[in-house]
């Protein structure tokens, strides 16, 4: 019988430091080489990239001169009697000729602009899918290291279970234990080992989540020891109390396209007065004895067209640009009020979340291990039984498990505080915003 109870005071002993491992937890690992691959690999952002070079192309194609110049050549004024002499008739002769259509300096200031905000905007599309995909590859990361961690917290009870279940074997074959508290205890064992079937299976679609975000297979074998150190002792605050949604991408695509339908809208009333087509024409002829020396002619030419048949229709084509630019104004402002409201919204639930990990740590954890450890220093003097000890230490398991959802919450919430704020590794929304002002410029 003594032995038996040296066998419980060790089990004891191995679940007391097991609950101070839990408690010594460090912060995670960066998360460059997940963010890199997808980054690279992504099929969506490559398509924006390449739609946002596209656009560029686009509006770098665009000048002075949007129509080609027209050359002409003509074998005119021939008789017919004389076909095809061209010595015959003073008339008679070939003429090469040259027309280009000028754009007047508003209307291709306008058309320009139009094209370069448009470029600017769909670049603000893919600094947004970037900011995006950065947000979702960093909230799959910390939701499967919260289920490494449910899979270990659970490894390590069933492994104490296991040892608990032994003894009471002994227990119950000595009579000094009830046989329906070893049936409770294998129950019990049954339904951790279901939860871990269950957490694996979770594991497994989550990673393959990830992998779909980077769009290539990811590299598993280091992310368990970032699952072993996540859970810091102190969470990480978000410093910036203020926030500017004209900073957030969304918000500066949104602008850039407010802008482009603003010029293509004076471009539309700018296209009321038209361009000029110059010209040059060079006729050849040839010398006609005893009538004409067959001096050769040059011609010079201006034309602009006249506006006569299409008032209505202008009136209806800059109608129609003022609707687009007043939709696109009203989406600026739903998209500010938006993203204003999901940061206000946010921060409160983030202040929230990071007092209740607080309180989680210092006073929840604290106060069901002092309870476990006053359980078990009752337990030698024999008015508490080891099944009562075991219940209280399961209390510990789970506000564990509920401490590190918590953690998780925290954490995603955080990220998203951190989209908004348009950061993430690799990225300062500071020194974006600089580019694209010089840009603007």
């Amino acid at each position: 019988m003594k032995a038996l109870q040296r066998k419980i005071i060790y089990l004891i002993m191995i679940i007391t430091v097991l609950l101070c491992t839990w408690k010594d937890i460090a912060t995670a690992n960066p998360l460059e080489y997940y963010l890199e691959k997808s980054f690279l690999n992504n099929p969506f952002l490559k398509s924006l990239k390449h739609t946002a070079n596209e656009s560029e192309d686009l509006y770098r194609r665009e000048s002075i001169f949007p129509r080609n110049p027209q050359v002409s050549f003509s074998y005119s004024n021939v008789p017919v009697s004389e076909w095809p002499a061209l010595d015959a008739h003073p008339m008679s002769g070939m003429s090469i000729g040259i027309a280009q259509y000028i754009a007047t300096p508003w209307e291709d200031h306008y058309r320009k602009m139009t094209m370069y905000q448009m470029y600017l905007s769909r670049k603000e599309k893919y600094s947004e899918a970037k900011n995006l995909l950065a947000f979702q590859v960093q909230s799959a990361y910390h939701n499967l290291l919260y289920m490494y961690t449910r899979e270990d917290i659970l490894t390590e009870n069933k492994k104490i279970l296991k040892s608990v279940l032994r003894i009471a074997e002994s227990l119950v074959a000595v009579n000094k234990m009830s046989g329906s508290h070893l049936l409770t205890l294998r129950a019990g064992l049954d339904d951790i080992e279901n939860k871990i079937l269950r957490i694996q299976g979770a594991e497994a679609k989550a990673r393959s989540v990830m992998e779909k975000l980077a769009g290539v297979p990811l590299d598993w074998s280091d992310i368990r020891n970032d699952a072993a150190r996540w859970i810091p002792e102190e969470p990480e605050e978000i410093a910036a109390e203020r926030f500017t949604p004209e900073s957030h991408p969304v918000y500066r695509s949104i602008a850039a396209m407010y802008r482009s339908r603003e010029a293509d809208l004076k471009h539309e009333k700018a296209a009321l007065t038209p361009g000029v087509t110059i010209g040059a024409d060079y006729r050849i002829r040839k010398e006609i004895p005893g009538r004409d020396e067959g001096e050769d002619f040059i011609s010079l030419m201006a034309s602009i067209p006249v506006p006569l048949f299409y008032p209505i229709k202008d009136r209806h084509s800059i109608a129609a640009k003022e609707h687009s630019f007043l939709a696109v104004k009203e989406m600026l402002r739903s998209v500010k009020v938006d993203l204003q409201s999901r940061w206000n919204g946010e921060r409160a639930n983030n202040n929230k979340l990071r007092e209740a990990f607080i309180n989680y740590r210092s006073a929840v954890l604290p106060g069901y291990y002092a309870a476990y450890r006053g359980q078990v220093g009752a337990l030698a003097s024999g008015t508490i039984g080891l099944i009562d000890v075991l219940d209280t230490y399961r209390m510990y398991l789970n506000a564990s498990l509920a401490h590190a959802k918590l953690y998780r919450d925290f954490t995603i919430s955080s990220l998203r505080l951190r989209y908004l704020l348009h950061e993430y590794p690799g990225n300062s929304a500071m020194d974006t915003d600089k580019e694209t002002h010089h840009e603007q410029r």
